[in-house]
């Protein structure tokens, strides 16, 4: 009996031991879910607590409700000529191959043509007359522009006019009750201010992205355009569509994306709405913009460049090439003359003095300070026009060379 009592003892220990390793597991994973459980609710909690005091989405959304009434979807034509391709000639082959006379020439095939088509964004700049600020790039070269605005409207203009070193462009539509936006001062936006891009990126109207000002002064590697970088996403079709700041004020309108694969990788450069303003209102006097030209490519020293030349130090711009019959010609500067100040204005740099050429009427005489051998002069010369079309190999694209100061410079 006492054998089978330690039997049955054994047992029943065996028992409890094999249910304690199974029910452990379990006894683990369900105070592991109570807590994690707990965890979550706790974090809810907290959640719905700041959400009370979440002032930034309200804002956004405040911002983007306010902006995209005056956000437009461009779409434009180009009409382009193809040729057919020829067949070989192969009876006229086989009579040059045996020395027979050639046949007679069949007269060329007519054209064919077809539409390109494009896509970009723009901003209503003027509700009363129908102004919309877009890029040079979206409308250049077409023949047919239509505007849908934010409340699915469409309108068709041939009224268009750009500017291509900016790459900035102004479309005129006919149309009642419009809203518009307000531009802001670009000078005022500081790195790291909230910003948000409106647009049609890859056709989807009115898409609203959000970001910071990563960096301001980005310049194209010619001088002539000056950028804000942003992180909010642009793709292709932002072109034209406004950067906004959180008052609800333009301050850029988007250009272009520094990309190796084509898409969005977080740097979007935009045109500055100072620079933007200017543009608008020349192109909509005048029908162009007009630029002071002195004809002279130019390009920044450092210390040791200063010391070869004799300089009296790095601020200023060394010539690098004089063009032919331009105004510095017929003013008498020369290859390494070093230009130190304009009108009685210093010069940084290339890029300072571009800005302040470029902005000079034509005719308007400029008094040019300068460097040569050592000695400082002083000249004057009659400013020129610069030339408003720029080559067909410069059309800004979706990934433009930048520097972040000028290297090499023609104004």
């Amino acid at each position: 009996m006492k054998k089978n009592g330690a039997i049955y003892a054994a047992i029943i220990i065996l028992i409890i031991i094999v249910a304690v390793l199974f029910y452990i597991p379990y006894v683990v994973e369900h105070i592991s879910y109570s807590k994690t459980s707990g965890e979550l609710r706790a974090y809810r909690e907290n959640l719905a607590a700041m959400q009370k005091g979440d002032t930034i989405s309200p804002l956004i959304h405040a911002v983007s409700e306010t902006i995209r009434p005056a956000v437009v979807v461009v779409q434009v034509s180009e009409k382009i000529e193809v040729r057919p391709q020829s067949t070989p000639d192969t009876n006229n082959f086989l009579r040059r191959y045996f020395g027979w006379p050639l046949a007679p020439s069949e007269p060329n095939a007519p054209p064919e043509y077809l539409y390109k088509r494009g896509l970009g964004s723009g901003i209503i700049i003027d509700a009363n007359e129908g102004y919309i600020l877009t890029n040079w790039h979206v409308v250049h070269g077409a023949q047919k522009v239509n505007v849908t605005l934010a409340d699915g409207r469409n309108y068709s203009t041939t009224w268009v006019r750009s500017d291509s070193r900016s790459d900035l462009a102004v479309i005129k539509i006919d149309a009642s009750d419009l809203i518009s936006a307000p531009l802001g001062d670009s000078s005022k936006i500081e790195t790291g201010d909230i910003v948000l891009a409106i647009g049609a990126p890859e056709g989807l109207t009115h898409t609203v992205t959000a970001g910071i000002i990563s960096a301001k002064g980005r310049t194209s590697s010619d001088g002539y355009q000056t950028f804000l970088q942003t992180d909010a996403a642009i793709n292709p079709g932002n072109s034209g569509g406004p950067l906004v700041n959180m008052m609800g004020q333009v301050i850029g309108v988007n250009a272009a994306i520094v990309s190796a694969a084509g898409g969005n990788e977080g740097i979007g450069l935009s045109i500055p709405s100072n620079t933007a303003k200017i543009v608008m209102e020349e192109l909509i006097k005048k029908g162009k913009v007009t630029r002071g030209f002195l004809g002279i490519e130019i390009e920044d020293v450092n210390d040791q460049t200063a010391k070869k030349f004799n300089l009296p130090g790095s601020k200023g711009a060394l010539i690098v090439k004089i063009t032919p019959d331009s105004p510095a010609q017929k003013a008498g500067l020369l290859p390494d003359d070093f230009i130190v100040s304009v009108n009685g204005k210093a010069v940084t740099d290339s890029l300072d003095l571009l800005k302040y050429i470029t902005s000079l009427e034509p005719g308007q005489k400029a008094v040019i300070e300068f460097y040569r051998d050592g000695k400082k002069n002083t000249i004057t010369a009659q400013i020129g026009t610069l030339p408003d079309q720029i080559k067909k190999e410069e059309i800004p694209n979706q990934s433009p060379t930048l520097y972040s100061t000028v290297h090499k410079t023609t104004l």
